[in-house]
């Protein structure tokens, strides 16, 4: 008769560390997502500030005071993003 509540006992922790496996499993899982997240944030806002600090440094050159050497800086700059890769 103690057979049958000891073989219940087992079963019933033998579940209970299956689920706790399967919880910690699924924890690992969505850190490592959130963790590929703030990943591809952490990139994208680099480029971001990259892009940003071209742009400033775009605007500076062709805000020199002379007319024609501005005109000259942004048209090349009009002439990379309209032809991009050549």
């Amino acid at each position: 008769m103690w057979y049958i509540v000891l073989g219940l006992v087992a079963a019933f922790f033998a579940a209970v560390a299956w689920g706790a496996f399967r919880l910690n499993r699924e924890r690992d899982k969505h850190e490592k997502e959130i963790e590929e997240i703030k990943k591809r944030e952490a990139e994208y806002a680099q480029k971001t500030a990259d892009a940003i600090t071209e742009a400033e440094r775009i605007k500076e050159s062709a805000n020199t005071g002379n007319h024609s050497d501005d005109l000259h800086t942004m048209a090349d700059q009009l002439h990379k993003y309209s032809n991009p890769g050549k």
